[in-house]
């Protein structure tokens, strides 16, 4: 062979067997793919994904961004992270690429609220876990599927996502609670629109109650009980409930800084005394079962209106010339003050109980302070800690009545007494303010007088009328009142 012909065979020797310094051809990764579609809950870390695709990778990339709180790893293809922002169920595409080439897959994600349905549950004062406060969801199906949570300490509630998982809308809500242990109830109602939402704010308190109740023309708590409210709890028929009490209640929404249009079920609000829950304060709303007879009143000034569940009142609620719902406030803070010392079993002379009177000149149903405090600290009820003072509200200080110091803001404060877990009395005190400290002078009311009607048997003849007495409690000689 000669020189020439050797060099031209090993020149295509090297060629054949891929000598010279060429590069070797990589393939264009394929086939990528991840779990989905995912539905992730925002503030809960999501299960890492990985990425499952054939072939070398350089890099991966993803468009648009994923949600806040997520992220991909560019070298591994890795999802992970904890979302902070809920998400409507969308498509992100991700892309595995090399030199060669690239593979995408359409990744399909819902980040879900970790509340299906909160709110906050208050009537004035947030309804808590202290006062025993849970909420009862309750779905339309017969037999219904329910299921309860508790409220925290400032009267929030929420149901997750698992916890209404196949129930069907619309919902009815129920919190149970207790004040001087007796039991109270009220309720709320849940569209389908709003569990559609997947994060609906809904409160429950006694406008919320009252609106369920004027849809329904009977009690809120008949209609939750009864079931069967698919076509009455619409979002048309309670959008107009919300916008109807709205309107008989805008003096006093306005007089609070609240917006004459409220959605009073869904707007959202802290138990704290201002705006919407100043409002709560300021109104006391009442429904009688038998007669389904409804009043609202307001607190502040005394004035109310009256109707029936099928025929609500239509003339607005008047508000006062003044804002005074802090005053209202801050007596109702020292009535439960008074009543939380009272479960401690003073003594009539404890110096901490002397401090919410007036000692010089208390006087109620003619009886002194000491007389009084006695009375109180030897009930043993009272003493058990079985006392509430509730249903507050708040009247002009009548024109008799001389010992209120010249210049004090003072009011004839009415309250209910509820004692063994039911109402006692409805009653009185004058209360005024002492340099930031509220003062109870008592009814100042020199006897208490009672009158009953009475029928019975007087051998053989039935005889009715009316009975008059006198309860001389100051030793003033008095036996008959006019």
């Amino acid at each position: 062979m000669s020189k020439v012909a050797f060099i031209a065979a090993f020149a295509l020797l090297l060629v054949a067997c891929g000598g010279g310094g060429g590069s070797t051809s990589v393939s264009a990764p394929s086939s990528l793919s991840y779990t989905s579609p995912v539905q992730a809950t925002m503030g809960k870390a999501m299960t890492p994904l990985s990425a499952k695709v054939t072939g070398t990778v350089a890099s991966y990339s993803v468009r648009p961004a994923l949600p806040a709180g997520l992220s991909l790893s560019t070298t591994s293809g890795a999802i992970s992270g904890t979302p902070t922002t809920t998400v409507a169920q969308a498509t992100y595409t991700i892309t595995a690429t090399n030199a060669t080439g690239s593979t995408t897959f359409a990744w399909v994600l819902t980040v879900q609220s970790a509340t299906a349905i909160s709110g906050t549950a208050a009537s004035g004062a947030p309804i808590t876990a202290a006062m025993n406060g849970v909420v009862t969801l309750k779905d339309s199906t017969a037999p219904a599927k329910m299921v309860s949570t508790p409220t925290d300490g400032n009267g929030k509630y929420s149901f997750t996502p698992a916890q209404i998982q196949g129930f069907t809308a619309p919902f009815m809500l129920e919190i149970a609670y207790e004040v001087g242990g007796a039991k109270y109830y009220l309720h709320s109602a849940v569209t389908a629109e709003d569990a559609a939402s997947g994060n609906a704010t809904i409160n429950i308190t006694p406008l919320t109650d009252l609106v369920i109740a004027n849809l329904g023309h009977e009690i809120a708590a008949k209609i939750f009980a009864n079931g069967n409210y698919s076509t009455l709890l619409t979002k048309t028929a309670l959008d107009d409930g919300v916008t109807a009490l709205d309107d008989l209640l805008q003096p006093v929404l306005l007089q609070m800084g609240v917006s004459g249009s409220v959605d009073l079920l869904r707007q959202s609000f802290a138990a704290n005394g201002q705006g919407l829950d100043a409002v709560l304060d300021a109104l006391k709303v009442t429904v009688d079962p038998a007669t389904q007879a409804e009043t609202i009143t307001n607190r502040l000034n005394n004035d109310s209106v009256s109707g029936t569940l099928s025929a609500p009142p239509t003339t607005p609620i008047t508000a006062g010339t003044t804002n005074n719902v802090t005053d209202l406030q801050a007596i109702t803070t020292t009535f439960n003050n008074f009543t939380a010392l009272m479960a401690t079993a003073p003594s009539p002379s404890s110096a901490a109980l002397l401090a919410f009177f007036d000692q010089t000149h208390f006087k109620q149903d003619g009886q002194n302070l000491q007389a009084f405090l006695q009375m109180l600290t030897s009930n043993p009820v009272i003493a058990g800690g079985s006392l509430a003072l509730s249903d507050i509200v708040l009247n002009s200080v009548p024109s008799w009545v001389t010992t209120v110091p010249s210049g004090a803001t003072a009011y004839d404060v009415s309250f209910t007494v509820l004692q063994n877990k039911a109402p006692n009395s409805r009653n009185d005190f004058i209360v005024y303010a002492s340099q930031g400290t509220w003062l109870m002078l008592g009814n100042r009311r020199v006897a208490k007088t009672d009158f009953s009607a009475f029928e019975a048997d007087n051998n053989g003849t039935m005889c009715s009328g009316i009975y008059f007495g006198v309860n001389d409690k100051g030793g003033l000689g008095l036996n008959y009142a006019v």
